[in-house]
């Protein structure tokens, strides 16, 4: 939306937002994200760490895939936020491509662009690290 040459995006949710990409990208044909079908599993990293190795959170069950992706997380397309070295990325392994996520408390980086967090509680965020602590 374009008001006094100034541009707005209205707010939207995780789950529309891969929709919308996924669709845009022609990656695949869907109605609706499928999560048996189309998703094989999800992985969690956080990129800013201390250890050499690498650590990382997989799993291709269903209902926490499809919580993560269910989040009701009300985000827009800009806007202001301050950069943060608590990151996680979460990569989506859809059956012929991967999309990758990196979601802070105020923020979440695409390929596409930069979303800035409306809510002031970001489950999206806490789920994701909770999930990423569970290698700890």
């Amino acid at each position: 939306m374009r008001f006094f040459n100034l541009s707005f995006s209205l707010p939207t949710t995780f789950k529309s937002m891969v929709e919308k990409q996924i669709t845009k990208d022609k990656q695949i044909d869907i109605k609706d994200l499928d999560m048996n079908k189309t998703i094989l599993n999800i992985r969690i990293e956080k990129p800013f760490t201390s250890a050499k190795k690498i650590e990382e959170y997989e799993t291709d069950d269903n209902d926490i895939i499809s919580t993560l992706l269910n989040n009701e997380l009300r985000f827009y397309k800009g806007g202001r936020f301050k950069e943060s070295n608590e990151e996680y990325d979460l990569y989506i392994y859809f059956e012929s491509f991967v999309r990758r996520y990196t979601v802070s408390e105020d923020y979440i980086k695409t390929f596409d662009g930069i979303y800035k967090i409306l809510d002031k509680e970001n489950d999206l965020y806490e789920s994701l690290k909770s999930l990423y602590n569970q290698v700890q």
